[in-house]
């Protein structure tokens, strides 16, 4: 069995490891982390099943178009995107699974404090039930992306299922917030065909990451801080969170007080981890100013 992270709780994909390793080695986008199969909460289920129904229905009528086999896509370039090649001495700070009024508040004091700026990788879901929070991202002056509806793992949907989690996401990022998403990260990291071609169908590069600020087994801040700080480079990009995934939606349930314990370790963290990597003079920026910081390096 693929080894899983805490956020798995509240999840019932079936065991599938054989045809998901084929898949994504296939591909050659084996995700940045595992998943396990575990249960999915009654919670989580009555969420989707009752909010999603109309636009469930628009949503994968629109899905068994171009994506699944028909007219051919003219999707452009789109990017894969785990670092950038950069000259200057910065990196990008990323957070998942938020905005959630649990973790968001005090990371976006954190940088506030120091005038920094990060992308915030939201989930639908947490946008639209706190919007208010979504737009003080904004208002802040951080920039969004687009996390998932509700955070399943891609993996273990289909076209039709992926389609409505990427394109619900942006929507209601969008729609909340008023920024458009430019980039798309897959919960967990894990990607397949269907993934990238409806991201790219959506105007989406996929962002993924080079440094995972979540370290394994019993999580401590400064277990943590040393893992961050001792790995982290120019041009890398870091993925914090500010959320708990699929753990919204049975809050009460031992993974998700579990995996908020990692997410307060974390962000316990987080000044020391932003204090030394400006006192080495590596400035923390959004995953679009990282771009741009690579495009002036390959004008050189």
């Amino acid at each position: 069995m693929s080894e899983g992270r805490p956020e798995d709780s509240g999840r019932d994909e079936p065991a599938r490891p054989s045809r998901r390793k084929f898949l994504l080695r296939g591909l050659g986008l084996v995700g940045a982390a595992g998943a396990a199969a575990v249960a999915r909460t009654p919670v989580a289920d009555a969420a989707e099943t009752f909010r999603g129904m109309s636009f469930d229905r628009v949503e994968r009528s629109a899905a068994v178009g171009p994506a699944t086999g028909g007219a051919p896509l003219a999707l452009g370039i789109r990017r894969v995107i785990w670092s950038a090649q950069v000259a200057s001495p910065v990196f990008a700070l990323t957070f998942d699974d938020g905005p959630d009024p649990e973790f968001t508040n005090d990371v976006l004091d954190i940088l506030q404090q120091r005038g920094l700026k990060a992308t915030f990788n939201m989930m639908g879901y947490n946008a639209e039930h706190h919007p208010e929070l979504a737009k003080e991202v904004v208002a802040r002056g951080h920039e969004v992306s687009n996390h998932t509806w509700t955070h399943r793992d891609l993996a273990y949907e289909d076209e039709s299922n992926t389609y409505l989690q990427i394109s619900r996401g942006r929507k209601l990022i969008t729609d909340v917030t008023g920024q458009v998403p430019r980039y798309f990260r897959p919960p967990r990291g894990e990607l397949t065909g269907s993934a990238l071609r409806v991201a790219a169908s959506l105007d989406h590069d996929v962002l993924l990451y080079t440094l995972f600020g979540d370290v394994a087994g019993v999580e401590k801040p400064d277990a943590v801080r040393a893992y961050v700080v001792d790995h982290l480079k120019p041009g890398y990009i870091v993925a914090f969170h500010d959320g708990i995934g699929r753990g919204t939606f049975d809050r009460k349930a031992p993974g998700s007080r579990d995996l908020a314990a990692r997410r307060h370790a974390e962000i316990k963290a987080l000044p020391s981890i932003l204090d030394d990597a400006l006192h080495r003079g590596l400035r923390p920026v959004t995953a679009t100013e990282l771009l741009e910081h690579e495009a002036k390096h390959s004008e050189l």
